[in-house]
């Protein structure tokens, strides 16, 4: 069935969420996981269960390669437009980091991990990898030899944001690591850090396990203001002027950087991943319900809906000029309506 785009008053503005969207491709692709695909400029490189890595070309969504990796993935690739970096098992049951090629899928590199990878995050010259005990350990892209290792208990997703790897810790302290590993600065939650954000001014934004918003100033380490969001914070994003939140109670809340909460909206079903955020708009897509939802960062006015069935937990990503979701049996990619 064809899918339609439904428009709701956009306003006037640059921003690519505010421009209209319309559905561009679709791949359909079986066994699709809560896992993110990875992207750059020409593929979008998705896990499916089963240990298969498959690319997609950005343009038009058609198959380039698929990779049988002979054991599940076990973290969100990431790509670097040379590469792309995939976790999994292998099938002699250990756990293994490989490095294929953008262009062809072949096996560039890998190395074997003492445990499962859960967080990957590719900087210019670092590979970092949080594992499921929560140790961080870094390597080189381009050849895959061991770099550094920092003793932490990661509780959070790692951050990497102008040159520093922001890590939430199971003793709740926030760390920003430098390139070397060393620590550039130290921030104290008291609660284990559950999500984190960081704006472009360097304000520093905690969701912690006790149901509590921090936000922390780049040079003092207590925090500058605390909220508590009415539920546990399951998705959290920087934004120009502040950060959203969405919460367990199906709301979501956007906040000014001094702590004024700016507007709450109840949305129609749970949102667990990151949402999309541009200058003055935010894309969020509940799991409940088949429709994404633009928001404006402003009043929390909904901008428009984008109709995506059953989505999965991985959060909405852009790809060039599109933006894309994974759905249960696929992948979507919407684009600015053409002229």
């Amino acid at each position: 069935m064809a899918l339609l785009l439904v428009l709701l008053l956009w306003p006037p503005g640059d921003a690519p969420l505010r421009a209209p969207l319309a559905l561009r491709w679709q791949a359909p692709l079986h066994q699709t996981t809560d896992l993110a695909p990875a992207a750059d400029r020409d593929g979008v490189y998705v896990p499916v269960a089963g240990g298969t890595l498959v690319a997609l070309a950005a343009r038009d969504g058609q198959l380039r390669w698929r990779a049988e990796l002979g054991g599940e993935i076990s973290a969100a690739p990431v790509a670097d437009g040379r590469a792309v970096y995939v976790a999994s098992g292998s099938a002699r049951g250990g756990h293994i980091l490989r490095a294929l090629g953008a262009a062809t899928g072949v096996a560039l590199w890998q190395t074997a991990l003492d445990s499962p990878a859960r967080y990957l995050v590719a900087g210019p010259d670092l590979l970092y990898i949080v594992t499921a005990e929560g140790a961080l350990t870094t390597i080189a892209p381009n050849s895959g030899q061991p770099r550094w290792r920092a003793d932490v208990r990661a509780s959070a997703p790692p951050l990497l944001a102008s040159g520093l790897l922001y890590v939430g810790t199971a003793e709740g302290d926030i760390l920003a690591l430098d390139r070397a590993g060393r620590v550039a600065a130290r921030w104290r939650a008291a609660s284990p850090p559950q999500r984190l954000a960081v704006d472009a001014k360097g304000t520093l934004y905690c969701a912690t396990a006790d149901g509590r918003l921090l936000a922390f100033s780049p040079d003092a380490a207590a925090p500058r203001w605390a909220a508590r969001a009415g539920a546990a914070v399951l998705a959290l994003a920087a934004t120009d002027s502040g950060c959203v939140a969405a919460s367990l109670d199906n709301f979501v809340r956007a906040y000014a950087s001094d702590g004024k909460r700016l507007w709450k909206k109840q949305l129609a079903g749970r949102v667990v991943a990151t949402p999309l955020v541009d200058r003055d708009a935010a894309l969020f897509t509940p799991l409940a319900g088949d429709l994404a939802v633009v928001l404006d960062l402003a009043t929390g006015r909904a901008l428009a809906f984008l109709p995506v069935p059953a989505p999965t937990a991985a959060p909405p990503l852009r790809a060039a000029d599109l933006v894309l979701f994974t759905t249960r049996s696929g992948l979507l990619a919407f684009g600015p309506v053409r002229p």
